[in-house]
C-alpha cells in the first residue's frame, strides 16, 4: 500500500490529472488500485450565432482519458469560471412553455450505456437561445454524479442576433378563406413547431391554418372557429364570443410533454385539441354551449388548462388532458360580446380571469372591490374592452377597462383595490360629428403602453366615435389629447381609428400604437404617436386584421397586417352586410423597422401576461 499512497500524493500534487477525479478503489485480494475520472473534447457543433428562442441540435464528442468506465451516472453539464452557467442555460432552454431537456442538471448517458477508458462518446442534445440579444460563453464538463466534474473544459461563444426576412414587407400568401367585416376569426403568433421560431396561425369560421416563420403552409383544417351567437341574432352574428376579429383559439403546451398543441370550440359545441405542428386533431371534448376556450394555469403546472366561457356570467374550467372539470362559476361580470382576459396577475404563477371582476384560479371571486357597489352607476354590461399591464411597477399587475354607457369612465384597479375612475368631460366626439354622436360619449376601447419617459404606463381611450382620443397617466390624470381629423393623413378614412394595438417599433423605450382605418374593412394601416396623433408610418396595405408582436426576436415588434382584396362572403349563408371585394389573393405582410435596434433588452414573449394578450385578443381588447 506504500507505492499506493505515494502515488496518490502525486497525483494531488499534479493537481488531480488537470481536474481528473482520483479515487481508490478496492481490488480482488484485499488490495487497491488507482481510479481516475478523466475527460478530453474531441469536436462540438455548437454554433457561433442564434436567433432569439432558436432551437438547434448539437454534437459534442468526448474521449474517456481516465481508468474508469463510464455508466449512466455520467453526464455532460453546463459549467463556468466564476458561476458562468451559459452553457447549463442554453440546456435549459429560454422558452418556459418549452421543455428542452426534462433533466435541468445536464445530459446523462442513457440508461445502460457504458463507456471504456480510452472510449469515446458523441452527446446529442438541444440547446434554446435567449429571449433578448446577448453574447454568450458557455461551457461544458464531464460530471459523475456523487464526484463532481472533472476532466477538461470546452468553452464556446454563442451570439444571438435578430435575423430579419430578406426583404420588406415580408409577404406571403395565404391560401384559405380568411375572416371579414365584424365576422369572427384573426391572426396570432406561436412557435407552433418548437423551433424557436414564431408561426403564424389564421383563423376564421371556415378554416384554421398554420403557416411556418417562413410563411409556408404547415396545415390547414376545417372546421373553423365558433361563429354562432346565444341567444341567435341573423343578422349580428358578430354576437358570439368568437365574434369581432376574435382570432378564437389558443396555443400552448396541453400535455406538459414538450410539445405545442392548439385547441379551439367549432359549432356543435366541441372543443378540438390538435398537434401544433401537424394540424392532426388529438382530443375532442363536448362543452356543449360554451363560445370559447382560453388556455390556463390554473394549478400551477403550466399551460394545461382551460377555462371555458358561455356568455357574460359562466366559466368553467377543464383540465386538457382529461377533459374533467375543475370549477364552475355563474358570478363573472365578462365583456360585452367578447371573451374574458386573463393573466397571472398576483405573480404566483397561476391565471386569473378579467371583466368587471375578478375570478382566481380556483374559480372564486378575488377582488375585494365591486364597482356596481363602489362606483355608483356603472354600467358593467356594457363594458367593451379591458387592457392588462404592469401599469404601477412593482405589486400586482394593473387592470383598466372602458366602461360604455353608465359614467362612461376609464376605470383602473388591481386584485386589492380600484386605483380611479375617470370621465373625459372634454370629450370631443360631438362637436366634430356636429352632433350626431352625443350620446356615446364613452372611452370605447382601451390600450395601455409606455407613451411617456416615466417608470409608469399610460393608457389610451380613442372615444365612442373613433376620431377624438385621449391618455391617461396612470393616477387617472388625462395628460394628452387630439383629433384624428387633424393628423390623419389626406386618404385616410375620415371614420377614425380602430384594432389598436400597443407597438414597440423604435425600439427607444416608447411604445407607438398599430392601427387600421376605422370601418373599413380594405384599409390602410399606420403606427401613430398616442401623444400628439403623429402619424409615424404608414402602410398603404387592404387591411381587415392588424396585429402587432415581436417576430424577428430583437424585442421590437413588427407590424403583421392579413391583406385581402379578394375577401370571401362575410357570414356563412353567404349575405352581407358589406359588398364583396373584388378579387385577388390573400396575403399577409410583415412590415419591421429596418434601423439597427438602439438597445437591447428582454423581450416581451418573456412576459406571462403579454403572451396571453397576443392570444386572447379582440377587436375593442387588444
Amino acid at each position: 500500500m506504500a507505492a499506493v499512497r505515494t502515488a496518490f500524493r502525486q497525483v494531488l500534487a499534479m493537481g488531480g490529472l488537470l481536474g481528473a477525479t482520483v479515487s481508490l478503489v478496492a481490488c480482488a485480494g484485499g488490495g487497491s488500485q488507482l481510479s481516475t475520472d478523466a475527460a478530453v473534447f474531441l469536436s462540438h457543433t455548437v454554433p457561433a450565432t442564434l436567433e432569439p428562442r432558436q432551437i438547434v441540435q448539437v454534437e459534442v464528442a468526448v474521449r474517456n482519458s481516465g481508468t474508469s468506465a463510464w455508466d449512466g451516472s455520467f453526464r455532460l453539464e453546463g459549467v463556468g469560471p466564476d458561476g458562468n452557467r451559459d452553457g447549463q442555460r442554453l440546456m435549459n432552454g429560454s422558452d418556459p412553455t418549452v421543455v428542452i431537456h426534462p433533466n435541468e442538471n445536464g445530459v446523462a448517458l442513457p440508461t445502460g450505456a457504458s463507456v471504456p477508458a480510452g472510449g469515446e462518446y458523441t452527446f446529442h442534445f438541444a440547446i434554446q437561445a435567449p429571449d433578448e440579444l446577448v453574447t454568450l460563453t458557455p461551457a461544458w464538463r464531464m460530471t459523475h454524479v456523487g464526484s463532481g466534474p472533472f476532466g477538461a473544459t470546452l468553452t464556446t461563444s454563442v451570439r444571438t442576433q435578430a435575423v430579419q426576412y430578406a426583404e420588406n414587407p415580408f409577404v406571403f400568401t395565404v391560401d384559405q378563406g380568411v375572416p371579414g367585416g365584424d365576422e369572427g376569426g384573426g391572426v396570432m403568433l406561436h412557435d407552433l413547431d418548437n423551433d424557436g421560431r414564431m408561426d403564424y396561425l389564421v383563423t376564421s369560421w371556415r378554416e384554421v391554418a398554420a403557416y411556418d416563420h417562413y410563411g409556408h403552409r404547415m396545415w390547414i383544417t376545417t372546421p373553423g372557429i365558433r361563429q354562432e351567437s346565444f341567444p341567435p341574432y341573423p343578422d349580428d352574428r358578430w354576437q358570439s364570443l368568437g365574434g369581432a376579429h376574435t382570432p378564437g383559439v389558443m396555443a400552448g403546451d396541453f400535455f406538459g410533454d414538450g410539445h405545442q398543441e392548439i385547441g379551439y370550440v367549432i359549432r356543435g359545441g366541441w372543443l378540438r385539441i390538435l398537434d401544433g405542428a401537424t394540424g392532426v386533431e388529438i382530443k375532442r371534448y363536448d362543452v356543449g354551449q360554451a363560445g370559447i376556450a382560453l388556455v390556463a394555469n390554473l394549478r400551477g403546472l403550466g399551460d394545461r388548462d382551460a377555462v371555458l366561457q358561455e356568455g357574460k356570467t359562466k366559466l368553467r374550467a377543464i383540465r386538457l388532458d382529461t377533459g374533467e372539470t375543475l370549477w364552475t362559476t355563474d358570478q363573472f361580470r365578462g365583456i360585452d360580446k367578447r371573451p374574458a382576459r386573463q393573466a397571472d396577475l398576483d405573480g404566483d404563477g397561476r391565471d386569473e380571469f378579467v371583466g368587471s371582476n375578478i375570478i382566481g384560479p380556483d374559480g372564486n371571486v378575488v377582488n375585494k372591490w365591486d364597482l356596481i357597489r363602489d362606483r355608483p352607476g356603472f354600467n358593467w354590461y356594457d363594458v367593451d374592452s379591458i387592457a392588462i399591464g404592469d401599469m404601477i411597477p412593482g405589486g400586482k399587475l394593473e387592470v383598466a377597462l372602458a366602461e360604455q354607457g353608465g359614467n362612461n369612465e376609464v376605470i383602473a384597479f388591481d386584485e386589492d383595490r380600484i386605483i380611479f375612475g375617470t370621465f373625459n368631460a372634454k370629450n370631443r366626439c360631438c362637436e366634430i360629428t356636429n352632433g350626431k354622436e352625443c350620446i356615446e360619449i364613452d372611452p370605447d376601447k382601451m390600450a395601455m403602453g409606455k407613451f411617456t419617459s416615466g417608470t409608469n404606463l399610460e393608457l389610451f381611450a380613442p372615444s365612442a366615435c373613433g376620431r377624438a382620443p385621449w391618455v391617461l397617466d396612470s393616477s387617472g390624470r388625462i395628460i394628452a389629447s387630439w383629433l384624428v381629423d387633424d393628423t390623419r393623413p389626406r386618404d385616410w378614412t375620415w371614420h377614425g381609428i380602430e384594432d389598436i394595438f400597443t407597438i414597440d417599433w423604435f425600439g427607444n423605450g416608447l411604445q407607438s400604437l398599430l392601427v387600421k382605418e376605422r370601418m373599413v374593412d380594405d384599409g390602410h394601416a399606420a403606427i401613430v404617436d398616442a401623444l400628439t396623433g403623429e402619424f409615424q408610418r404608414v402602410f398603404p396595405t387592404k387591411a381587415i386584421r392588424v396585429y402587432a408582436a415581436d417576430v424577428s426576436g430583437d424585442y421590437r415588434e413588427e407590424a403583421i397586417i392579413l391583406e385581402s382584396p379578394g375577401n370571401a362572403p362575410r357570414f356563412p349563408d353567404g349575405s352581407g352586410p358589406y359588398p364583396a371585394l373584388q378579387e385577388g389573393p390573400t396575403v399577409m405582410k410583415v412590415y419591421w423597422n429596418e434601423a439597427p435596434a438602439p438597445v437591447q433588452r428582454p423581450g416581451y414573449w418573456t412576459r406571462q401576461y403579454y403572451r396571453r394578450q397576443k392570444q386572447n385578443w379582440n377587436h375593442y381588447s387588444t
